[in-house]
């Protein structure tokens, strides 16, 4: 089965259960069994991509965060679930914790506050909503 959609709330999911994942600049194509969903954006929202890009940079910041607390916390694991709004100059507004398996509150603060301070660049681009996990695992 194929799906077509034209994107108008963007939701990004950065971590699913895809067996396969095609992204191209211009739109991304998701495979999950035998179901196919092609996502193109619309004129006046984000690319995938380019949103995409700009969280794998935050990523660092973010895991080396984790990796701190694993000293006092070994056993420090789980998906870290947040869901916000990218305003038409580049800024994160409305952002929200929507779930944590993390356990610990001062980890869950640290990692909003780098999240909040995300600027993606201004640009003639409506407001976005985006729903992004991250999965924290020890090494």
């Amino acid at each position: 089965m194929n799906i077509h959609i034209s994107i108008f709330s963007l939701v990004l999911i950065a971590s699913c259960t895809a067996s396969k994942i095609d992204r191209h600049p211009e739109h991304e194509r998701i495979v999950i069994g035998k179901t196919s969903i092609t996502i193109e954006p619309h004129p006046r929202h984000r690319l995938v991509a380019d949103i995409r890009s700009h969280f794998d940079k935050i990523r660092i910041a973010v895991n080396s965060l984790y990796e701190s607390y694993l000293i006092e916390s070994p056993e420090t694991k789980g998906e870290f679930s947040f869901s916000f709004l990218i305003e038409p100059e580049g800024d994160v507004s409305e952002l929200k914790l929507v779930e944590s398996e993390l356990g610990i509150n001062k980890l869950n603060v640290a990692i909003l506050e780098v999240i909040q301070g995300v600027n993606l660049g201004a640009g003639n681009f409506e407001n976005i909503e985006v729903h992004y996990t991250f999965m924290f695992t020890p090494e």
